[in-house]
């Protein structure tokens, strides 16, 4: 499991996250919402060994984290994509996606870069410059990027973004398909009812604080949740 215990962070005095606590089972696909500034990409920082927490807990399968390099979780199982697209503009999709893969043999490095970009439909333009991609495909290929690695942790931070409807609906299909492989799965997203439908928890966050951990339906119909969203009823 992969815990964050009441976890801290100020920013010149500021408390950018104030004991937040979440948790993600191996397996599942956690849902991570709230509205902008909230603290939920700092969370994921943190996680990844970006920012450290000014107090508070991380442990991976109750090994603790907080003072472990970020290259070390990311040894130890715990991958990310991020809010901003980060592709290397003049390199290939396949060689965007070497660049994730541990650290094998030549040969097999390249099948399993070429196994994950076919399992994402990227084959057709897997020798295309990512520069070159609209910002929906971008987003399938650093998702292949962080596949690549076999993590055991996948955070995804707002995937979605700039996909069209039938991207998103492949993008979940492939959520689906890590988190039966027993990859447990972190999502920040905008879009609400995508998280509804993919997540079976889901932690709310606003201005630095958990409002809510609950299901789907819990969460649609908890009134703090409605009034981070400005008055309005979250999707459903």
């Amino acid at each position: 499991m992969l815990e964050v215990d009441e976890v801290t962070v100020r920013i010149g005095g500021l408390s950018v996250l104030d004991r937040v606590s979440v948790s993600v089972e191996p397996g599942s696909v956690t849902g991570l919402i709230g509205p902008n500034g909230a603290g939920k990409t700092t969370l994921f920082d943190v996680i990844t060994g970006v920012r450290r927490p000014d107090s508070g807990h991380l442990a991976l399968d109750g090994t603790r984290l907080e003072r472990a390099a970020a290259h070390r979780r990311a040894r130890a199982g715990i991958a990310r994509t991020f809010q901003a697209l980060q592709l290397f503009g003049t390199l290939t999709v396949r060689e965007n996606v070497l660049l994730g893969a541990r650290p094998l043999g030549r040969g097999a490095r390249g099948a399993a870069a070429d196994a994950v970009i076919e399992r994402l439909g990227l084959a057709a333009v897997a020798d295309r410059p990512s520069q070159l991609l609209p910002t929906g495909t971008g987003r399938l290929v650093e998702l292949a990027r962080s596949l690549v690695a076999e993590p055991t942790y996948l955070l995804l931070d707002e995937p979605a973004s700039g996909q069209s409807e039938s991207e998103t609906a492949a993008f979940a299909r492939i959520v689906r398909e890590v988190a039966a492989d027993g990859v447990g799965v972190l999502l920040v997203e905008h879009d609400v009812p995508l998280v509804m439908d993919l997540c079976s928890t889901v932690h709310v966050l606003d201005q630095g604080r958990l409002l809510t951990t609950g299901t789907p339906a819990e969460v649609r119909a908890d009134p703090a949740v409605q009034a981070a969203y400005l008055g309005s009823a979250v999707p459903t």
